[in-house]
């Protein structure tokens, strides 16, 4: 036990200590803010020229059994110091392979920045049309602008006995926007 307890301190310990002292302030480049400001440029603009993309939502599902996705997603970008961006979807979650034809259509939120870290939590409804159950997904990975690869649990909230669905799940799933450039992180500015 004491042996858990010293890697769990070491653990949280170096996880701190990179949080404090990974980038001081001194070492920040504040001149793009410095000429933003000089240039009277709204830096709310450049953000806001990023908000609610409409984009492609493309996901597989991988468990003891395996679902794609598909669906509509809103893309938001935020450029600054640690880029943050943000995705709600509409989607459609399908059973490929097994007996019973499954689909679950899905509402769901997630984002992520800074260091890779994401989460997101989803609101899906399974059904064979026979049965149906809906579920609560909290998911937690790595994610990076529109791309993600998080672990998922299934809660289910109505229909203990509903099988096909997976409580445990690894997601990968990633948006393509409709509009050209909107991965290009140059030409924020030009965008406004």
């Amino acid at each position: 036990m004491q042996d858990v307890t010293t890697v769990a301190y070491f653990i949280c310990s170096a996880f701190f200590l990179c949080n404090w002292f990974g980038q001081k302030v001194d070492s920040i480049d504040y001149s793009y803010e410095i000429e933003r400001t000089k240039t009277k440029i709204d830096p709310l603009k450049s953000i806001y020229s990023r908000v609610n993309e409409p984009s492609l939502l493309i996901g597989y599902n991988l468990g003891q059994n395996s679902f794609g996705e598909i669906g509509f997603a809103f893309y938001s970008f935020f450029p600054y110091f640690h880029p943050v961006f943000a995705v709600k979807s509409v989607s459609t979650e399908f059973r490929i392979g097994g007996h019973d034809f499954i689909i679950g259509p899905k509402l769901g939120f997630w984002f992520g920045g800074g260091m890779g870290l994401g989460l997101g939590l989803n609101a899906i409804y399974y059904t064979n049309f026979d049965n149906g159950v809906f579920v609560l997904k909290p998911e937690v990975g790595m994610s990076a602008l529109g791309f993600k690869i998080f672990y998922g649990y299934n809660w289910n909230l109505t229909n203990k006995d509903f099988k096909g669905i997976n409580s445990h799940q690894l997601s990968i799933a990633f948006v393509i926007p409709f509009r050209k450039g909107t991965f290009n992180l140059s030409n924020v500015e030009k965008n406004q």
